[in-house]
């Protein structure tokens, strides 16, 4: 019985246990917590590694676009590498997220581009309780340089000054300018895309600026007035008469007359007088017309002339009579002659030239050839000539004010200013530019001048042709600047360059057809690259773009002090780079060994940080480099 009693109680204890649950919990979870960790181990680790790459691929992309903005050339150089690590190292610490291994390896490709491969270690956190590895993240990255549509507009001074050598250098500053703007070329031309459009332009500038070729020939004055000179009487003349030619002689006719006899002569001793026959003239006269007097003050007068005419023939008559005692034959010698008498007339013309002298003073010449390139020909030449003359391209600028300072816009504070005005489209004489001419300028003392003396001539410049925007290859640029003609010479107009400068790239101006828009309908760039060795150096002795300064005035309003005057001119020269900056064209500005007060005034004309300085031939070929890598937009490929 008590068997069976233990044996039902340990029945109803097992039946209780079997239908009992509140215990399961903790047996599920011993069961459930390995898949558990594995599950959270897995997803920690992910997002480790994910972590990782994107912050391995932002480091990457830093460090080769930080190599690629280095990069002088197409070589990834010792400077460029270590800027690339330095970037990558910033962006990416050694102790970041507990990774090992890590490597970063940079390189560029023979089209000038930056990939660059980075990678690192992440060891398994969690997941190593499961066996997993440690994993190796790596990722790639490109950077290169892209030019969207550009235009660049070189202005670069070509003055006398050019032609030295900054201390230290071997080769002259033209020298180094001609190879940095060919530099500057490849490194823009070899990042420009497929489907963009770049363009350069070049204005070399001196005492003058070389553009006429790029005007229409509408936008330049058909007449204009130079300080030259012309003949002037002098009140005296030379006289000449021009005879048509008179009748013929009359022809003696008749007996002869005896009217010399001379005995004893031996034969070879007689004969007739000479000239055989011989004329003579009597009652000579003529009857003038009233004189025409043309232009030039020549009197011509028409008239008629009388004469009376005799003409005599003459013959010996030799006689032998005898010998004499040598036995030579002698005789008589009888010499005669008849006559015939005539009178007769003709027409005949008297020119009376004025002798001249000249006067020194403006004159008005006809343009209207000349501009078109024409050789015409102008009566300056010495002893009165005439001079033959052909366009060099050279102009003089349009209507201007003798003001000596400009507030901006200068197109509404200066209206009259229209050689300040980068875009006004000519439409009138005094909107119109005028060529150059300096065959006829002369020097003169007092208004007018009247003297025998040949004047001298001013001195005067002009540089090598500018070119206008358009899409150039490197043969075509190199060519331009290391041409025969692009030369070092005259002084320093800074205000003539830039004028020019930002007439050719405005989008608004006289080029806005061509300029506004590219092919591809995407928005355009617009640069201009100023650069000069010096400070603005004008001569009120020189023929330049603003005419004969010492006689015309235009600039100094008659204060030709060259301090005073160099001042005018850099006012008008700040005022055209307002004038540009105002039409979003970004103005760069380099000075090649320039004083300090000249940066100064370079700053005033640049964008903000874009006013550079190059102390040295290497510093300028550096200049131009950082120049055309910030104007070429870096991008990242993938």
């Amino acid at each position: 019985m008590a068997y069976e009693r233990t044996n039902a109680r340990t029945k109803r204890r097992l039946g209780r246990l079997i239908f009992d649950t509140s215990g399961n919990t903790l047996a599920i979870m011993a069961a459930a917590i390995f898949p558990v960790m594995g599950i959270v181990g897995s997803a920690f680790d992910i997002s480790r590694m994910y972590m990782v790459k994107s912050r391995l691929q932002q480091a990457c992309d830093a460090g080769a676009l930080a190599a690629r903005r280095a990069m002088t050339k197409t070589t990834l150089d010792g400077d460029a590498e270590t800027q690339a690590h330095n970037f990558f190292n910033f962006n990416y610490p050694t102790d970041s997220f507990g990774t090992t291994g890590i490597v970063f390896t940079p390189q560029a490709t023979s089209e000038g581009q930056v990939t660059a491969v980075a990678a690192a270690n992440v060891p398994m956190t969690l997941m190593r309780m499961f066996g997993a590895p440690t994993k190796t993240i790596q990722v790639s990255c490109d950077a290169k340089l892209e030019v969207p549509n550009a235009d660049v507009m070189f202005v670069l001074d070509v003055t006398g000054s050019m032609d030295g050598t900054m201390p230290g250098d071997s080769r002259s500053k033209l020298a180094a300018l001609q190879s940095a703007v060919v530099g500057f070329y490849d490194i823009l031309n070899n990042a420009v895309t497929s489907n963009a459009r770049l363009r350069f332009g070049i204005v070399p500038y001196s005492a003058g600026v070389n553009v006429g070729g790029l005007l229409p020939a509408e936008y330049l004055a058909d007449s204009w007035t130079y300080q030259s000179r012309r003949r002037i009487p002098n009140g005296t003349y030379t006289t000449s008469i021009s005879p048509d030619g008179w009748p013929a002689l009359p022809i003696p006719s008749g007996s002869w007359t005896t009217y010399s006899t001379t005995s004893n002569v031996r034969e070879n001793n007689c004969s007739a007088p000479s000239p055989n026959p011989s004329t003579s003239e009597s009652n000579n006269s003529t009857n003038w017309g009233a004189p025409n007097e043309d232009a030039d003050g020549v009197r011509v007068s028409n008239g008629t002339e009388t004469r009376t005419v005799t003409v005599t023939e003459y013959r010996d008559n030799w006689t032998q009579t005898g010998t004499d005692s040598r036995g030579r034959k002698i005789g008589t010698c009888d010499l005669q002659r008849r006559s015939a008498t005539a009178t007769q007339q003709r027409s005949t013309t008297k020119t009376e030239t004025p002798n001249y002298t000249w006067s020194y003073e403006p004159v008005t010449l006809d343009t209207s050839r000349f501009k078109l390139g024409e050789t015409v020909q102008t009566r300056t030449g010495n002893s009165f000539t005439m001079r033959s003359s052909t366009w060099n391209g050279c102009i003089e600028e349009r209507q201007w004010v003798t003001q000596a300072t400009f507030s901006s816009p200068v197109e509404s504070t200066a209206p009259d200013a229209f050689d300040l005005n980068i875009d006004f489209v000519p439409n009138s004489e005094e909107t119109r530019w005028k060529p150059s001419w300096p065959d006829i300028i002369y020097t003169r003392s007092g208004t007018p001048q009247v003297t025998n003396s040949n004047n001298s001539r001013p001195s005067t410049i002009c540089p090598k042709a500018a070119i206008n925007l358009d899409v150039m290859t490197h043969a075509q640029i190199s060519n331009y600047v290391n041409a025969s003609d692009f030369v070092a010479t005259g002084n320093t107009y800074h205000d003539l360059g830039m004028i020019w400068g930002a007439r050719l790239i405005s989008p608004t101006g006289i080029f806005g057809s061509r300029n506004a828009t590219a092919p591809n309908g995407r928005p355009i760039n617009r640069h201009i690259v100023f650069m000069t060795d010096g400070k603005m150096e004008p001569n009120s002795s020189l023929y330049n773009t603003y005419g004969y300064e010492a006689l015309d005035q235009r600039v100094s309003g008659g204060d030709l002090n060259s301090s005073r005057l160099a001042d005018r001119h850099t006012s008008r020269f700040l005022a055209v780079c307002a004038a540009a900056r105002a039409r979003n064209i970004t103005v760069w500005t380099v000075g090649f060994g320039t004083a300090s007060a000249d940066n100064a005034k370079l700053a005033q004309c640049a964008d903000p940080g874009k006013a550079l300085t190059a102390k040295s031939d290497e510093d300028l070929q550096i200049t131009f480099r950082q120049i055309a890598t910030k104007i070429a937009e870096l991008r990242l490929s993938r």
